[in-house]
């Protein structure tokens, strides 16, 4: 006869030294389980989702973007884990335990969030960022890099392409700077 018995649903004990057994038992299975569901990130990619913006407006949303990804180019998910409304409203598009398809050799650890616009009305690249989604991101930005202490960069540090339409790095690569700095005095 065991002294350990596990159902489906109840842990028994018979002796204290069981006990810390299954305590035991029970934490490596959390933890395990809580590692088979995340990811190790290091880089948070920045991208514009090259749509037109006049007067702040857009006639794309996030909705659109996934749609597009899902859709359009037949993909099972969205690319990008976060999408920026141009209102400042930011739609979680993807589950951070998933990697996303936003940037070639860097999706498995990263996070993609992507801004609407990148064209100005004329349909040139340009940074169209509205007050509300500058102020978003730096708030989304922020909680990231305090979660996973990584760094930021645009998708044109990684390809040839203007993607996010501004520096990205120059311009949140302080918050990251920052953070290590308060870290390291504690």
């Amino acid at each position: 006869q065991s002294a350990l018995r596990i159902s489906p649903m109840v842990y028994s004990c018979t002796s204290p030294r069981h006990f810390s057994l299954l305590l035991a038992f029970l934490a490596l299975t959390l933890i395990l389980t809580m590692y088979a569901t995340m990811r190790y990130i290091n880089d948070i990619i920045i991208h514009c989702t090259a749509n037109s913006i006049q007067d702040g407006k857009s006639k794309v949303h996030a909705a659109d973007i996934v749609r597009y990804h899902t859709n359009d180019k037949g993909w099972k998910r969205c690319g990008y884990h976060y999408i920026i409304e141009c209102d400042g409203t930011i739609v979680n598009s993807l589950p951070l335990s998933r990697p996303g398809i936003h940037c070639r050799g860097r999706n498995a650890h990263s996070i993609g969030i992507a801004y609407i616009g990148g064209l100005n009305w004329k349909g040139e690249e340009s940074d169209t960022r509205t007050p509300f989604q500058k102020a978003a991101l730096l708030k989304l930005i922020t909680q990231l890099i305090q979660l996973y202490r990584c760094d930021v960069h645009g998708h044109r540090d990684y390809a040839k392409k203007s993607c996010p339409c501004f520096d990205a790095h120059s311009e949140y690569h302080r918050i990251y700077k920052q953070f290590v700095l308060d870290i390291a005095h504690g």
